[in-house]
């Protein structure tokens, strides 16, 4: 009898998939959507990755990757919030153990990216990436460098 191929979702499949989760579990459980787009990230994602990182460099290509796919979920799900933003992105950092993301250049042109990936228009993601970057125009030159990058 043959075998069908394995199929692997792609990141556009992975992020619908996120973001039907996402609805489901913030309504089910009435939790934050912080929360529930963190966790589904998670789970989603987790069956996907490396069983772990054999080096410092690996650790941040992963990082960077996860980032971009947490702020496409982030942004397409509604949520604007730099705060609660930044508190999954910190999570995100520890778990592959990461404690200097903010000084990592990468990681903002990452999020730029999901900026991107979220297909939203370049006013809303200069919105967003002026409320996250608090003032600093190199942070925001980078995420807007990022979201550029997927146009």
């Amino acid at each position: 009898m043959p075998q069908s191929p394995i199929l692997f979702p792609t990141s556009a499949t992975r992020l619908l998939c996120t973001i039907a989760v996402v609805g489901a579990l913030g309504v089910s459980m009435g939790c934050s959507i912080s929360a529930s787009v963190e966790s589904s990230f998670d789970v989603l994602s987790s069956p996907f990755e490396s069983s772990s990182a054999s080096s410092d460099g690996e650790a941040v290509a992963a990082f960077q990757e996860e980032t971009e796919g947490f702020t496409a979920t982030y942004i397409a799900a509604g949520n604007t919030e730099a705060d609660s933003f930044q508190k999954g992105l910190s999570d995100i950092a520890s778990q592959r153990g990461i404690s200097d993301w903010e000084a990592n250049p990468g990681t903002w042109t990452s999020i730029g990216r999901g900026l991107g990936q979220a297909d939203i228009s370049e006013a809303a993601a200069t919105d967003f990436a002026q409320n996250l970057a608090a003032g600093d125009e190199q942070i925001v030159a980078l995420l807007m460098q990022g979201y550029a990058d997927t146009l």
